[in-house]
């Protein structure tokens, strides 16, 4: 799903240490993922990780 993959990216933008990227990437979301699964959800859970 597309919500997993822009996580996963931001989790690579991280590691590859392209922070600023990875921050705002994260950002961005965690919002769609509160918008569209919730604030409880398990994969907003994720993101706040």
């Amino acid at each position: 799903d597309t919500l997993a993959s822009r996580n996963n990216l931001a989790l690579a933008y991280q590691a590859a240490g392209r922070t600023a990227e990875a921050i705002a990437l994260h950002r961005h979301t965690l919002a769609t993922r509160e918008e569209v699964l919730g604030p409880d959800h398990p994969g907003t859970a994720a993101t706040r990780e």
